[in-house]
């Protein structure tokens, strides 16, 4: 079993600073969801981020970007980062699983 380097708490908060940094007000916030979240993660689950943008064309126009954050810090840090987005609008009010679960468990950084 490989494990993460550096701790959760290290690695999401460089996450943030770069995100902030590349959508600005754009970003409203970043959530931490999944087994990070609940506190039952294995070594080598992944960590599972949500990030409120204001609209997917941003998140779109933006995606490359991103991409290279999530894969530099997955590599510097032997870890899996799975990052999804959703509109303030879809978080509050979306009802599948996934939506539920976010607001239920999820954990704001």
């Amino acid at each position: 079993m490989v494990r993460m380097r550096g701790s959760l708490t290290d690695i999401l908060a460089e996450l943030k600073s770069r995100l902030k940094a590349l959508y600005g007000d754009s970003l409203k916030q970043l959530i931490l969801y999944g087994s990070r979240a609940r506190g039952d993660a294995l070594p080598d689950s992944d960590i599972d981020v949500m990030a409120v943008v204001d609209d997917y064309a941003t998140a779109k126009r933006l995606h490359e970007e991103e991409l290279d954050i999530v894969v530099d810090l997955s590599a510097r840090h032997n870890c899996v980062i799975s990052l999804l987005h959703l509109t303030p609008e879809r978080y509050a009010t979306a009802m599948m699983p996934l939506h539920i679960n976010l607001r239920k468990e999820g954990v704001a950084l």
